[in-house]
């Protein structure tokens, strides 16, 4: 096949795709139509079913593209072999990074995905629980250095991104202006010394 349709091929996926967010995002899911998806993605009704067999297939797909796209982000921010420290403020700027470059689809993915079709959530949970393996991974090394607390690097892993999606989604939703850097340092300061001052720690 020549290297140019297959790069029209997904180019086109990738405008379908985008197209549908916009639209999800707009009517909802169950509103949303096909035809509407076709027309902002400039193309006929029937392309789309060349891509996507349904509209829900649509959506599964639009989950795990950018769930992908969030893995990358943390894969380009931690691939360096770096220290700890800086390992863990690159995972977590990662995240504010893509919720920065996808509050539209965030807003889907939060405000509508346990209201659609059964078995979509799905996808979400492959995705979820591929991201707490890679953070699980690059935090083992902490715990086995005795860097971080001696518990499940899995265990670490769900508290990091509980603390993350947390800030990272109000951030979103209310549009806030502080920068994906500052957040970070945040969250970063709260994993590593916990909420508690040394002086507070002192009076237990």
């Amino acid at each position: 096949m020549d290297g140019s349709m297959i790069s029209d091929r997904g180019e086109r996926r990738l405008a379908i795709l985008a197209a549908a967010q916009e639209v999800f995002a707009e009517y909802g899911f169950h509103k949303a139509k096909v035809e509407t998806i076709a027309e902002r993605a400039s193309i006929a009704k029937g392309t789309v079913y060349l891509y996507f067999s349904s509209k829900k297939d649509l959506l599964r797909a639009l989950v795990e593209e950018r769930m992908e796209r969030l893995s990358q982000l943390v894969e380009m921010q931690t691939s360096e072999k770096r220290d700890l420290m800086t390992t863990i403020k690159g995972l977590i700027k990662a995240h504010f990074l893509f919720y920065l470059e996808e509050r539209e689809f965030i807003a889907i993915l939060y405000g509508q995905l346990g209201q659609i079709a059964e078995g979509m959530e799905e996808p979400a949970k492959r995705a979820s629980e591929r991201m707490t393996g890679l953070i699980s991974e690059l935090l083992e090394p902490g715990i086995e250095q005795g860097l971080l607390r001696a518990m499940s690097s899995r265990r670490l892993a769900q508290v990091l991104q509980g603390m993350i999606h947390a800030m990272a989604f109000d951030w979103a939703v209310r549009g806030g202006d502080e920068s994906p850097e500052e957040l970070s340092q945040q969250v970063y300061q709260l994993f590593c010394c916990g909420a508690l001052i040394p002086a507070a720690l002192s009076k237990e």
